[in-house]
């Protein structure tokens, strides 16, 4: 792995610098001009590698060297900007050292009648901070830096600074060294083992004569592979959101038969007709769901959630419902959203519920592998800007869409894209036509999930509890009936929807494809004629 690090030209970075170049025999420096500030580039060469990573790029140090662009970046992900009034009246300061994700010291100041109180702690004596210190750098755009937040005489806590190239002590500056060294030989290690993929997607379900929201307490216990999510109903002990918990895979594609099988145990334990199930950002009400990817057999890092949020939040972005996505990310969702998990590995947040059809599943699943397996060749930041984050808050498809093309070409570049370019295909089709997955159509029939014979029960109407009808058993030949309407198959098909101005670009770019592309054929149930995958996505429902 070759490496750049940038540091100013002070104390620390000199230390730093001469400490590199007596390690590394291949390492060099040069000097760089950043906003009229003087940096160290620091190079450290390997010659067995064509992969670069980069600490601390100067767009990033830029964000924090200019106030306007520092404090627009932290308001728009709602995380409070401090003042001078809020200098002057603080309790306590925290400075917190954080290096790729890693808090590395936490020191807090107390002010005193003479001189102040300095003392460090760890990170579990106060994890608020902590998380705050990880979520600025990470929407500066930093690897490595010291987080200022002040404790103020009203007790809120406001992020005051970002110095990208603190002073360090001996002990933080070896712990920087420490992980440098892990990321130079991180190539080698990657190569040897394999991401195991998981999901815990989200639904809701709506009865679709009265088209009032159901529980899935009504109908799904709390643990199991299908179960309920924690949030509750205000002031009942009903849980409304339904989640899928299927086995864990090396391979995207066992992951997606884990959860088509998860869907029918759901279909078996709630087989009933007008009831209708849906995924997306917020497709009932006030309650927004999630499609949230489990990663194990890898350790979450600064370069590897920059990607993810650039090269696999930004598509599944570009294909999603904006509006309801809009109302999702006032509280769920943001840039960078993950968990550590207990087993290790951890859990990537920001898409929204991908469930809306088998295809988009499939594709969102495939891309999440490659994304967390090549993470150090997707090295590019489309989201370092507040026009860039402010468009992404907006739901603005226009603003990331002249992107594409370079994110597409660096993903193709990865050995793994033809493994799963079929799968990929619906991506580029659907955001170069300008097409958005449809959250208020039941995603069963788009998955061919069997939705019973059975009317709601009188109880779950009402939305009293009622003990789950386990139902018959399904076959995997069991499939929904359609209408023969090309434009509904299409509909129910996919779970998707365009523009009018993006139908005629779609016909006349799929007419040219060849049926291979898609594994799917549908048959009309009153003339039992073919209707290929052309004249699928020809007819898309009009939005």
């Amino acid at each position: 792995m070759n490496l750049s690090i940038i540091y100013q030209e002070n104390e620390s970075g000199e230390e730093f610098c001469r400490r590199l170049l007596k390690e590394w025999n291949e390492a060099s420096y040069e000097s760089m001009d950043i906003k009229g500030v003087k940096y160290l580039v620091i190079d450290i060469k390997d010659r067995n590698s064509r992969n670069r990573r980069l600490f601390n790029s100067p767009n990033a140090i830029g964000n924090c060297l200019d106030p306007d662009i520092f404090s627009a970046i932290l308001l728009l992900n709602r995380i409070p900007c401090g003042s001078l009034e809020d200098e002057e009246n603080k309790i306590r300061s925290y400075n917190i050292l954080v290096s790729d994700l890693k808090i590395l010291a936490i020191q807090i100041k107390t002010p005193g009648r003479g001189k102040e109180k300095v003392k460090y702690i760890k990170e579990i004596e106060n994890k608020k901070v902590a998380e705050w210190a990880r979520r600025v750098m990470h929407l500066l755009g930093l690897d490595f830096g010291l987080v200022k937040i002040n404790l103020n005489a009203r007790r809120k806590l406001k992020v005051m600074q970002v110095d990208p190239s603190p002073y360090l002590r001996d002990k933080d500056l070896e712990a920087v060294l420490k992980r440098i060294r892990e990321i130079y030989q991180l190539e080698e290690l990657m190569s040897s083992t394999e991401v195991k993929l998981g999901a815990d997607p989200e639904f809701m379900m709506l009865n679709s004569k009265t088209g009032k929201m159901l529980s899935a307490s009504e109908f799904f216990p709390r643990e199991g592979v299908v179960g309920c999510d924690n949030i509750r109903i205000p002031n009942r002990q009903q849980r409304p959101v339904a989640e899928l918990r299927p086995k864990p895979e090396i391979s995207p594609l066992d992951l997606v038969e884990n959860i088509k099988q998860a869907l029918n145990t759901a279909s078996r334990m709630a087989p009933y007709r007008n009831v209708k199930w849906l995924a997306g950002s917020q497709p009932v009400g006030g309650y927004s769901i999630g499609g949230h990817i489990h990663f194990s057999n890898i350790k979450i890092n600064a370069a590897l959630l920059r990607a993810l949020d650039n090269y696999l939040g930004l598509l599944v972005f570009l294909i999603e419902d904006p509006i309801p996505a809009i109302k999702r990310r006032k509280k769920y969702g943001y840039l960078g959203d993950y968990r550590l998990k207990d087993y290790g590995g951890f859990e990537y947040r920001t898409p929204a519920s991908w469930l809306v059809s088998r295809e988009v599943s499939a594709a969102v699943l495939c891309l999440a592998k490659i994304v967390s397996s090549r993470y150090h060749y997707l090295n590019k930041n489309f989201l370092n800007s507040p026009e860039a984050q402010a468009a992404f808050y907006e739901g603005n498809h226009s603003f990331f869409r002249k992107n594409f093309t370079e994110i597409w070409s660096d993903l193709k570049r990865t050995e793994l894209f033809p493994l799963y370019a079929q799968e990929l295909e619906i991506f580029r089709e659907m955001i170069e036509n300008e097409v958005q997955w449809n959250e208020k159509a039941d995603f069963r029939k788009a998955w061919k999930i069997y939705a019973g014979g059975k009317a709601v029960s009188p109880a779950k109407k009402e939305g009293k509890s009622a003990r789950a009808n386990q139902g018959g058993s399904i076959t995997a030949n069991n499939s929904v009936s359609v209408s023969s309407s090309p434009s509904r198959r299409a509909h129910s098909q996919y779970n998707i929807r365009t523009t009018s101005s993006a139908i005629t670009r779609s016909s006349q770019a799929t007419a040219e494809r060849s049926a291979s592309t898609l594994r799917t054929e549908s048959r009309s149930q009153s003339t039992g004629r073919i209707i290929s995958p052309q004249q699928i996505r020809r007819s898309r429902v009009v939005r």
